[in-house]
């Protein structure tokens, strides 16, 4: 799983939140949580055709805000069409790019959550209060996508619950 996004851009930070949640969870085993910033051709090299992938990312889709919506990897190609990326190359550039190019290397399923945002504006840490409210259901939405059992959704959103309000530290973004 690849959790997006830019800590220093309001909302854009939901999917590095998502991410930082779902790593204080016990995971399946082969489940792993990757934090980044950015996304570019080098995901094409870690593909694998006989893996998943999610990737958890903010987006505009003109949904309400804080909306969590699972996107297979034909609707997400549609995302290409839309003007506003701040990872460089979108994810939906990268998949689809990938799957012209290189087929042999798609994954069994990829999905990209995409968590309805406000403000990719305004450099601050914090989320708007939409996506903050948002925020429990973000990470069930993304524990159901993998399959997870109910009680570690259920962990899940507790979890979730106890980061509404958090702002990162100078540590926490040089960590990642």
């Amino acid at each position: 799983m690849i959790c997006l996004g830019n800590e220093l851009v309001r909302d854009d930070g939901v999917g590095i939140r998502v991410g930082r949640v779902l790593r204080r969870l016990e995971l399946p085993e082969h489940v792993t949580v990757e934090l980044r910033r950015t996304v570019g051709l080098e995901l094409v090299e870690e593909l694998r055709p006989d893996e998943a992938i999610v990737i958890v990312d903010a987006g505009q889709t003109g949904r309400a805000p804080g909306t969590c919506t699972v996107l297979e990897l034909d609707e997400a190609a549609d995302l290409a069409q839309t003007p506003y990326c701040c990872h460089g190359v979108g994810i939906s550039e990268v998949l689809t790019l990938a799957r012209k190019l290189f087929p042999d290397r798609m994954p069994l399923r990829a999905a990209v959550v995409v968590i309805e945002g406000v403000d990719f504006e305004s450099y601050e840490m914090t989320l708007t209060a939409e996506v903050e409210a948002a925020l429990p259901e973000a990470v069930a939405v993304v524990l159901r996508t993998i399959g997870a059992p109910g009680a570690l959704e259920a962990a899940g959103r507790v979890e979730a619950e106890r980061w509404k309000g958090w702002s990162p530290s100078i540590t926490d973004l040089a960590e990642g």
